[in-house]
């Protein structure tokens, strides 16, 4: 599929996606930083509420609500981010400084374990946000920055697009990580247990919990381990499988860094699109004009050379014109050779008679 779309892009008179933009050095470094920062950020962001609901035992109204520092620091840093880059003109420090913030911060979760506190988690909450807040719009300046003001709109919407794949990726693949170290795990804890170790993925949820414990308290036999304590030792699995995936995402965002590292760092336009577009408005007018002009000048009729008069040195001696004996004639030329065609003279116009102006004194 892949190499179908970059077949038919390459044939478009109009692409979706430009393959020229991938020549831009900008472009491709912003593109591949922001699908690996997304791949894991939001693939490791999305195991935050599951390691609260199913390790903490939080709820998960509560365990969202632990996710908005989170969301704050995204906003106050973008804020700043994009105040500072306009003081300066300068994003590639930022953008490289922002991914560390979000490498760090998940670099922190990956220690997390069964006895992590709920404040710690927010603490590493708070710093990958800033450090998202600082990075993701800096790449979409970049970008509008680097190419010609016709292609800002596919540029950006492009980078958008990779970071949208990237976090599908990241989801995804994170996602089968961690259940499948956490399935292992279970199955090493409840090893004497089939009702548990075969239903792994129900204790991700409390329904799940709720539904393998009715089972296991109806099949147990005597003497066997309470449900209770064979729920807390499954909560080891899988805070270590969380964990391990946050350890996975700060390599990735690691990567990330060094590849930010090559972003080139332009000069910051100090026109905005809607004067350029306006500037690009006024100069195809006053081009149409001025070849309007010089249109009108060009068919506008010569003045008529004024016929040269010879100087009487230069006529023939004699009077007789040529010299010769013969009358001197001009030259020929073209276009007195052609039949000039005969003026037909216009027809008179001749008024219909006029009615006599009535005598209104006379009775008829």
């Amino acid at each position: 599929m892949l190499v179908l779309f970059l077949l038919a892009e390459r044939s478009a008179s109009d692409p979706i996606l430009p393959l020229h933009l991938f020549a831009n050095r900008t472009f491709i470094v912003a593109a591949i930083a922001s699908m690996m920062t997304s791949a894991g950020m939001f693939g490791a962001i999305t195991m935050v509420p599951l390691f609260l609901q199913g390790v903490k035992g939080v709820a998960a109204t509560s365990s969202g609500s632990l996710t908005v520092p989170m969301s704050l620091g995204i906003v106050v840093s973008s804020a700043l981010a994009g105040l500072l880059m306009t003081k300066t003109g300068r994003y590639r420090l930022r953008a490289i400084l922002g991914m560390v913030l979000v490498a760090v911060g998940l670099a922190l979760f990956s220690m997390i374990d069964r006895t992590t506190s709920e404040l710690v988690i927010v603490r590493n909450l708070v710093i990958v946000g800033v450090g998202i807040g600082t990075t993701l719009p800096v790449f979409s300046v970049a970008v509008q920055n680097s190419l010609p003001m016709q292609y800002i709109g596919v540029a950006t919407s492009s980078v958008q697009f990779f970071r949208s794949v990237g976090g599908t990726l990241g989801v995804a693949v994170f996602t089968g990580l961690m259940l499948s170290r956490f399935r292992e795990g279970v199955a090493e804890v409840a090893a004497t247990a089939p009702v548990i170790a075969n239903n792994a993925d129900a204790f991700l949820n409390e329904r799940g919990v709720q539904q393998v414990r009715a089972a296991y308290e109806a099949t147990s036999p005597a003497g066997a381990l309470p449900f209770d304590q064979i729920l807390v030792a499954i909560q080891t699995p899988l805070a270590d499988a969380i964990a391990f995936v946050f350890l996975i995402a700060a390599i990735i965002v690691g990567i990330s860094v060094v590849v930010t590292m090559f972003l080139p760092e332009l000069p910051l336009r100090t026109v905005s699109p809607a004067d350029m577009i306006r500037q690009m408005q006024q100069m195809r007018q006053s081009q149409a004009e001025g070849h309007g002009e010089s249109t009108e000048a060009s068919t506008e009729q010569p003045d008529a050379a004024p016929t040269p008069v010879a100087s009487p040195a230069a006529l023939p001696a004699s009077g007789d014109g040529n010299g010769d004996g013969s009358t001197w004639r001009r030259p020929a030329r073209a276009r007195d050779q052609q039949p000039v065609p005969p003026v037909t003279p216009p027809a008179a116009q001749v008024d219909p008679p006029r009615k006599p102006p009535r005598d209104y004194m006379r009775p008829e």
